[in-house]
C-alpha cells in the first residue's frame, strides 16, 4: 500500500512536462552558482544541487495536486511551485547538514604535554628590564 502510493507520487513527479524541467534546471543552476560562491565548503553545493532539483519538481507536483494556481499561465505556476519546493528542500538539507555535523563533531583533544589552561608547557624566558639594562 505505502509502496504503491510512493511509486505513484514519484511517477507523478517524474512525468512533469519539458517546461517544468527547464524551469527547475535553470533555477538549480542559478542556486548552484550562488552556493558555490557563498558556501565555505564548496563541495556542499554538489550535495545540495540534486536535492534542490528534485525539491523543485516536487514543489511543482505538490502545488498542482493541492490546486494552488497563481496565474493562468503554466510557466508562472511552475516557477512559483518550483521556488517553494526548492526553499523547502534547502531548509531540509540545511537541517540534515547541521545534524550530521553535530553527530560527527568531535571534541578536540589537547596535544601531548600541553597545559589544559591554554598556556605552553615550557615557560619562555624573558629577561626583566633591569637585566636588559645591565647587559652590554
Amino acid at each position: 500500500m505505502v509502496l504503491d502510493a510512493t511509486l505513484e507520487i514519484l511517477r507523478g513527479i517524474g512525468q512533469a512536462d519539458e517546461a517544468s524541467y527547464v524551469i527547475v534546471g535553470v533555477l538549480t543552476l542559478l542556486a548552484f552558482a550562488v552556493m558555490r560562491a557563498m558556501l565555505p565548503v564548496k563541495g556542499l553545493s554538489w550535495v545540495f544541487a540534486p536535492a534542490l532539483f528534485w525539491g523543485g519538481l516536487a514543489g511543482i507536483y505538490a502545488c498542482r495536486m493541492a490546486g494552488l494556481f497563481y496565474s493562468t499561465e503554466h510557466s508562472t505556476n511552475a516557477a512559483v511551485g518550483a521556488m517553494l519546493g526548492m526553499i523547502a528542500a534547502l531548509v531540509v538539507m540545511m537541517v540534515l547538514t547541521c545534524l550530521c555535523g553535530a553527530i560527527t563533531a568531535r571534541k578536540p583533544r589537547p596535544a601531548i604535554g600541553a597545559d589544559p589552561r591554554g598556556r605552553s608547557a615550557r615557560p619562555v624566558y624573558r629577561p626583566s628590564p633591569r637585566e636588559r639594562a645591565s647587559s652590554p
